[in-house]
This record gives C-alpha cells, sequence and structure tokens, in this order.
C-alpha cells in the first residue's frame, strides 16, 4: 500500500516535516512511515518512541508503519521510496545535497518541508513549473492534486528565456507573456473540467522561475518543481520559506 514517509530524528526540521506528513498522510488517506537512520540502536528506538508520540500528540487518525535502519539518510529514504505516495524531508544546513541525491534516484516525489514559517490558518498557492515536456507535464498533475488536496489555488508557471533586446522592450516581454499565458491556459481546459473548483490560473514569467518565487514568496506555500530541478534545489529553497516537492522522473 503506498504511504506518505519522513524521515525522522531529532532535530527541529524533522520535526516539522513529520508535522507536514501527518497532514498529508490523513489528506492522502494512506499510512504514514516513520523512517530513521541509526547509527546507535538505543538512540533509535528514542527517536522513533519520541516519534510516534508526536503523532499520537496531533489526534489525528493516523496508521503508522515504522522502519529503523543502518546506513546515510539519503540512501535509507530510498530504499523506502519504492511505492510510496512521497517522502518528506526537513530543511537544515545539509538538506540540499540530501535532497537532490535522494530526488534523483526515489521512485516517488520528495518535499522538503521549511521549518522557519509559522503555518498560515490560509493556504497560499501551490505553484507548478511546467513545461510541455513530460516532466512538466508531471509537475503540472502533481501540482494540482497538491493543491485539491489541501483546497489552495495553483498557478501554473512557465517561463521563457528572454533575448537581450526583449530586456529593454517592455512590450516585447508583455506580448510574450501574453501569448505563453494563452497557450497554457488552453492546455488547462480539461483540467478545468475535473477540478471545476479549483482556482487554477497560467502566470508566464521571463527568466528564471526562481525570481517569479523569490518575488511571490509570501503568497506561496508550496513549489512543485520538475524532476531536474533537484540538482539546484538549494537554489530554490534559499530563503524563501515556502515547501518545495520535486517531482519523480517521468
Amino acid at each position: 500500500m503506498p504511504a506518505v514517509v519522513v524521515g525522522v530524528d531529532r532535530s527541529k526540521s524533522a520535526a516539522t516535516a513529520l508535522r507536514w506528513a501527518i497532514d498529508e498522510a490523513v489528506n492522502r488517506d494512506v499510512p504514514l512511515r516513520l523512517v530513521h537512520s541509526a547509527s546507535v540502536t538505543g538512540d533509535a528506538n528514542a527517536v522513533m518512541r519520541a516519534a510516534v508520540d508526536a503523532v499520537g500528540a496531533s489526534g489525528k487518525p493516523v496508521r503508522l508503519q515504522q522502519r529503523v535502519a543502518r546506513g546515510r539518510p539519503a540512501r535509507i529514504l530510498e530504499l523506502n521510496s519504492a511505492g510510496a505516495s512521497m517522502i518528506c524531508v526537513g530543511s537544515s544546513s545539509h538538506v540540499g545535497s540530501t535532497a537532490a541525491a535522494l530526488a534523483s534516484t526515489a521512485d516517488c516525489p520528495v518535499a522538503v518541508i521549511h521549518s522557519e514559517i509559522a503555518p498560515s490558518s490560509t493556504p497560499g498557492w501551490v505553484v507548478a513549473e511546467v513545461d510541455d515536456s513530460p516532466a512538466g507535464i508531471l509537475a503540472l498533475r502533481r501540482g494540482i492534486e497538491e493543491a485539491s488536496l489541501r483546497g489552495a489555488a495553483l498557478r501554473v508557471l512557465a517561463s521563457w528565456p528572454p533575448r537581450y533586446t526583449d530586456i529593454h522592450d517592455p512590450d516585447a516581454i508583455a506580448q510574450h507573456n501574453r501569448t505563453l499565458r494563452a497557450h497554457w491556459e488552453r492546455l488547462l481546459v480539461p483540467w478545468h473540467a475535473c477540478h471545476p473548483d479549483l482556482d487554477v490560473r497560467a502566470v508566464a514569467a521571463p527568466g528564471s522561475v526562481v525570481n517569479f518565487l523569490a518575488r511571490h514568496r509570501r503568497s506561496i506555500e508550496l513549489a512543485v518543481v520538475p524532476h531536474e530541478r533537484a540538482t539546484a534545489i538549494g537554489e530554490l529553497l534559499g530563503p524563501s520559506g515556502f515547501d518545495v516537492l520535486i517531482c519523480e522522473a517521468p
């Protein structure tokens, strides 16, 4: 059976990821699998007990699975990715390399959960970075899924590389944005029919998607990015404050 997998340890970032994973498992109606990479068995038992207690304290109806294994955290989580709905890890000083290694090989999406932002009573945007490739279409599907689960608005973000001459031509930039946005609005028509209650809009932006995400970071709850973004996860996280879901390979 699919499960939401979360890496647990004694860190604050792992505790934040656990809280996020609890809600994800409840929303998806799948088990929550607690995974710990152990070096000392006694400490591993204590870590797992604390995680189980935290789940119980949430008061939410979660079916639990527990896994303790020796090895590198990224490798242990990778081994638990087969058949999983997603893997959740907390953000930390070393999360870039861990998440990149994990997302490059995992068989499911990898969510990197930010620990510094207090949860809001109003859902922020889910932003899905898309293009016409299979990886971009998969990011769209994952974005729709996540926005639907949390009752959030979805912004479908398509970027384009401006020419040097465009930088000094606001009219050319506006026209290119309109053309690209119209292209994606047409592609979204079937999704509107399947999800009539979902607030989904196409957004076009010149240059790097990182710039768009940085400008709108206060409105964003979750960024859903294609598989190849795994190698640049540190750039996406930075001081952003929002969570990032790296899709599996299509």
